[in-house]
């Protein structure tokens, strides 16, 4: 599986008696199974066809963060913006499908939501 991560953050000096500092988050993962147990589907056309559904398969994907870094400049005192996963997409983390003679469960860890918050810090 093929992922990676770029991050671009510019300083701006002088902004309101500090700096200012907009940063962009970008992580690529390309697509995995979620789980060692791949599901054997035996239909009459094609007998121990794998399956790939939503609980044993992810396709790649994108995430994209962002953050808006504001610092004092005495050093004093810092707060900063953030959003985490922008487009709020949901991925499987990892799966697990549980095969007996009557059923076959699937479950499932996902990734968290959109999140988004602001962080204040103060030096004594």
């Amino acid at each position: 599986t093929l992922t990676g991560r770029a991050s671009y953050e510019h300083t701006f000096f002088n902004i309101l008696w500090g700096s200012l500092a907009p940063r962009l988050d970008i992580r690529y993962s390309g697509a995995y199974w979620t789980t060692n147990n791949r599901s054997l589907q035996n239909t009459s056309d094609r007998p121990g066809t794998i399956v790939k559904n939503a609980f044993s398969y992810q396709d790649s994907y994108f995430k994209y963060d962002a953050y808006l870094n504001y610092s004092h400049e005495g050093g004093r005192w810092s707060g900063n913006l953030w959003i985490k996963n922008i487009r709020n997409t949901c991925e499987v983390v990892n799966g697990m499908v549980i095969e007996d003679e009557y059923n076959l469960t699937n479950a499932v860890n996902v990734s968290a939501p959109r999140e988004y918050g602001m962080t204040v810090s103060f030096r004594f």
